[in-house]
């Protein structure tokens, strides 16, 4: 039996190809800032952001994972990270990368991303675009936050920037707020 071409056949095979097509299409995910694996042994500039829902969940993960078979140190490792109030997602680790390479962290997932604007040469060093591994974070500059530049016991001068910043990831993209922490020495 032959296959009839009818125009009304082959305008079903179109709406079935089409609604295949917008189901493929996945719905854009939300971007979270979360904590990297770490900064460095140093004292690095960071970018920080308040606590979210993603890092909880990461949190809950690395507790649960980590301590496999010990109900009460996975208890405590809960416990502990319950008390985090903010979340260090993007840090140079002290250029142990090479110069103009920091990281990123999104979604759990850390990128390492190289800088494609010229450096800054007064704090807020980190203002820039950066990209790479398919990630990409512009920094804005910032403004310093009202009475939150302390000496501490070290003579290191603690500046605290907001600093509006854009996550870029594929094709969805997060913009928000985050703080930025400058260590450096006070002027002799």
């Amino acid at each position: 039996m032959a296959f009839n071409h009818t125009p009304k056949y082959f305008a079903a095979v179109l709406l079935i190809c089409g609604m295949a097509s917008t189901v493929a299409h996945a719905a854009p995910q939300t971007l979270f800032p979360t904590d990297l694996t770490s900064t460095g042994d140093c004292l690095s500039d960071t970018l920080s952001a308040p606590m979210n829902t993603m890092q909880t969940q990461v949190d809950m993960t690395f507790c649960t994972d980590g301590n496999k078979g010990d109900a009460e140190a996975i208890q405590n490792c809960i416990k502990n990270s319950a008390t985090k109030t903010e979340v260090v997602f993007f840090s140079d680790k002290c250029g142990s990368e090479g110069e103009n390479v920091a990281f990123l962290s999104v979604n759990g997932k850390e990128y390492r991303v190289q800088r494609h604007t010229e450096p800054m040469k007064q704090p807020a060093y980190f203002t820039g675009t950066y990209e790479g591994d398919g990630a990409k974070i512009v920094i804005q500059t910032g403004t310093v936050y009202p009475d939150d530049t302390i000496y501490e016991d070290s003579d290191l001068k603690n500046i605290h920037l907001r600093v509006p910043v854009k996550v870029i990831i594929g094709k969805d993209e997060h913009s928000f707020d985050a703080i930025l922490s400058h260590m450096e020495a006070p002027p002799q």
